[in-house]
């Protein structure tokens, strides 16, 4: 959901684009996804990527828990504004 407030688009495709389902499911399960387009991405902070990058880890051992994500540096900034 972060990635689509900030971007306005699904991390994987899918929502209407060109990508194929088979190409939706295999990005999603190998965790493959760009900050694209440069003009929207340019604009947003790499403590934000950060934070992106840390919740669509696909490994869910890595992945932080809600409580473990309250506490990156993104979110903890946003909080204190």
């Amino acid at each position: 959901i972060t990635f689509i407030l900030l971007c306005g688009d699904p991390p994987f495709g899918g929502c209407g684009g060109p990508e194929s389902l088979a190409e939706v499911r295999q990005s999603i399960l190998s965790g493959r996804f760009e900050f694209e387009p440069d003009e929207v991405w340019d604009e947003v902070g790499e403590d934000a990527k950060d934070f992106v990058c840390t919740l669509l880890e696909v490994n869910p051992r890595q992945r932080p828990t809600a409580k473990d994500a309250m506490n990156l540096p993104w979110l903890k900034e946003c909080a204190r504004r």
